[in-house]
This record gives C-alpha cells, structure tokens and sequence, in this order.
C-alpha cells in the first residue's frame, strides 16, 4: 500500500441489551489482543449508544497495510464471527487522510502529514 495513515469505523447494531453488553467486553478484551499482536495499530475506542443499542468502534493505524495485521491475531480472526451469532448487523469502512485540513475545506494549497503521523521522529511517545 502507500502508506496512507487509516481510521477505520466499524458499527455494530444489536437486537438486545444484552448482546451489545458481550459485545463491548468483547471489545475491551480484544483492543489489548490487538494491542500487542498487530502491527501500526496506534489506539481504539468505542462509542456506546445504549437507547439505540449500537456501538460503533473507532480504530487508529499507522497505515493501510498494518489494517490487514489483524488477521494475525487468532483471538480477533474467532470474534469476528460471533456478532452475526447474536444477530448483530455490522458494517464496516476504512478511512484514509485525504490532506491538510485548510485543503479539504477551502482548497488552500497547504501540505502537511497525516495526523496519525509522527511528526518529530527524535521525540519519544508519552
């Protein structure tokens, strides 16, 4: 691939309460999997809308590439099976950056990296 940094969202409608409660302690186990297996994965977090019963996930990765690392993690490859099991309806897309953000809204001329790149390579992460 071409290195583009990604966000992926992935949105996941359950029939039940209880359902979308397996599915967000399946989450926070399966984001440390991911953590320590995937490679160019940079964080997660969930957005819980419980009236509705969905949760959407929202991934942050290095580039589009280190996306297919999930399939590394045996844990990850299992549980993509389970929300169908219980009904859930998913979908899913991939993000990439599509440039500076005065760019995108004003059609200003301006370069800059992805966000979810590093900028100073010499500092180290907090």
């Amino acid at each position: 691939m071409n290195g583009q940094s990604a966000v992926v969202v992935t949105r996941f409608e359950c029939p039940s309460f209880f359902t979308m409660l397996v599915m967000v302690i399946m989450h926070v186990r399966m984001k440390r999997m991911v953590a320590k297996q995937a490679t160019g994965f940079i964080d997660a977090r969930m957005i819980l809308l419980w009236r509705r019963r969905t949760l959407l996930n929202i991934s942050l990765w290095d580039d589009l590439s280190s996306i297919r690392s999930m399939g590394n993690v045996p844990r990850h490859v299992k549980a993509a099976r389970v929300p169908a099991r219980l009904g859930a309806v998913t979908v899913s897309g991939v993000y990439t950056y599509a440039g500076d953000w005065r760019n995108v809204l004003f059609g200003l001329n301006c370069e800059s990296p992805s966000p979810l790149t590093t900028i100073n390579k010499n500092r180290s992460a907090t």
